[in-house]
């Protein structure tokens, strides 16, 4: 019979409580944070997506997008950011497959 828990010994105590911190606050950004639709919901980003009222929270009114400098530029920063990682390696997926 296959046992389904096994000890791997590819990760130390240290690297299981980081990587599981790291978890934790993913999941609270996935579940607490607006996401693109509610960040945008004032211009009407999608058919069917009806406009709201201003979020309660200050945090969350900082977060909504208007057409500004600072968000043209934290925008144009990560199309950069972004253009420039595509010229890295890349492995052939399929080679000798």
């Amino acid at each position: 019979m296959q046992s389904f828990v096994s000890v791997s010994t590819e990760m130390s105590a240290q690297e299981l409580v980081l990587a599981m911190a790291w978890l934790g606050v993913l999941l609270v950004v996935a579940l607490l944070l607006p996401n693109t639709l509610q960040l945008m919901a004032r211009y009407e980003p999608a058919l069917g997506v009806l406009s709201k009222p201003a979020a309660p929270l200050f945090l969350l009114r900082a977060l909504d997008w208007t057409p500004t400098a600072p968000w043209a530029v934290a925008m144009s920063a990560l199309v950069v950011a972004a253009v420039m990682r595509l010229g890295g390696k890349s492995e052939f997926l399929y080679w000798q497959f």
